[in-house]
């Protein structure tokens, strides 16, 4: 299992980096104490709904339509309810619905969905998908955001896989 002082050093680096990039210092410092206060306990479900309601807040705050926050919502959901090959075909059903609409809201769905469907493939397959969509692209910001949040599951995921 992660050492917590190890463990809190990294999500302190996270949310200071958050706090130099976007400026939004309360809720990031809310964020470290809220998360640190659920990976002690180790709430697992808990925790999957203060790190949604935190992207939620992300996303509101980049602008991003009511679309993205619905479906960011009811994918999450799925991830925590269903069990893991479910939630993955819901994905690709939900995927092709946000590509035709919004293509912001599936680099945001898929980076959430392959961080937690498969952590062995996750640092490839997210650094592929950023590349691709910032050559696309030219959010900045929002990049950056989805990277500390996706950072934020993996450490999650692997406090999961480490209870003993």
């Amino acid at each position: 299992m992660l050492e917590m002082t190890v463990l809190h050093i990294i999500l302190l680096d996270i949310t200071m980096l958050h706090i130099i990039i976007l400026d939004i210092t309360a809720l990031f410092i809310i964020m470290l104490d809220i998360t640190l206060l659920y990976i002690i306990t180790l709430d697992i479900k808990v925790l999957y709904f203060t790190v949604l309601d935190i992207t939620v807040q992300c996303i509101i705050m980049l602008h991003m339509t009511v679309l993205c926050i619905i479906v960011l919502d009811i994918t999450v959901l799925h991830i925590i309810m269903l069990d893991i090959v479910d939630p993955y075909i819901i994905l690709l059903d939900i995927t092709v619905l946000c590509n035709i609409m919004l293509d912001i809201a599936v680099l945001h769905i898929t980076i959430l969905y392959i961080i937690m469907l498969d952590i062995t493939d996750a640092y490839i397959m997210m650094l592929d998908i950023t590349v691709l969509c910032i050559i696309k692209l030219d959010i900045t910001v929002l990049y950056i955001t989805v990277l500390d949040i996706t950072l934020l599951y993996i450490i999650m995921l692997d406090i999961i896989y480490h209870i003993p």
